[in-house]
């Protein structure tokens, strides 16, 4: 006790929750992550208070195939929008025999049994993931707005897809869609012009590859020595000359 509080001591330190998509990458979940992307709702769902966001596996996604892989972004956006509750519901609030309305407007009903949670049929398999503004719930399958009804069989293992034509695939879909953070191709341009152009706006592009870290080499330093030759006033040879030959890098 202090004068007016109390300290509770604990073992180790309070991180705020990330935001949807660093939460996402964080725990694995990049079929959803790639489908946010690829539907054009990352700003939605990151930026919409106290939602409640049903995420389904990677093999959720592999198990269905074509059959969500093809849809267009507009189509794959009302699957995701039925998967979201504009609400804020944690594992607890998951009561049986609750309908929940979804952000396509049609409700998902959670159902029990035994000790198994149910979202339409997909099982819950993880809950209560805290995110920057919300929470969210992982589930085994994806939610089809087109079957509402869809009921679960608590005496098998794993839910048959709710989706027609669902075909199973090897890799994860939609995870072309996620936005390149490592070894990423650039493609870097220096208005430079070389002796004997006769323009002064001549440009060279050149590959590089920025890693992990941040740092960016290219192959271009003839033409970084003509550029630094111009503000020392050395010529280029001779720049290249005074500093013993070493190839620039940026």
């Amino acid at each position: 006790m202090f004068t007016g509080g109390v300290v509770q001591v604990i073992d180790s330190l309070l991180i705020p929750p990330s935001n949807l998509t660093s939460s996402t990458q964080a725990f694995n979940y990049t079929s959803f992550e790639g489908a946010v992307y690829e539907a054009k709702k990352v700003d939605t769902y990151s930026n919409t208070p106290n939602v409640t966001i049903f995420v389904p596996s990677n093999e959720a996604f592999q198990a269905l195939g074509p059959a969500i892989s093809a849809m267009t972004s507009d189509e794959l956006a009302h699957v995701l929008d039925y998967n979201v509750l504009p609400s804020l519901i944690y594992s607890t609030g998951l009561t049986n025999g609750t309908k929940l309305a979804t952000l396509a407007v049609e409700n998902v009903t959670v159902l029990h049994s035994g000790n198994n949670v149910f979202i339409n049929s997909a099982q819950l398999l993880t809950s209560d993931i805290l995110i920057a503004n919300g929470v969210m719930h992982v589930i085994d399958n994806v939610l089809n707005p087109a079957g509402p009804g869809a009921q679960p069989n608590p005496q098998i293992a794993t839910q048959a897809a709710v989706f027609a034509s669902a075909s199973p695939v090897q890799d994860l879909p939609f995870t072309s869609a996620l936005p390149c953070t490592v070894s990423c191709p650039v493609s870097s341009t220096s208005g430079v012009s070389g002796p004997g152009t006769g323009s002064a706006g001549a440009k060279t592009t050149s590959s590089a590859s920025v890693k992990s870290t941040g740092s960016i080499s290219t192959s271009s330093s003839k033409a970084q020595a003509v550029a630094m030759a111009r503000e020392t006033g050395f010529g280029a040879a001779g720049l290249m000359a005074a500093l013993g030959g070493a190839v620039l890098m940026v």
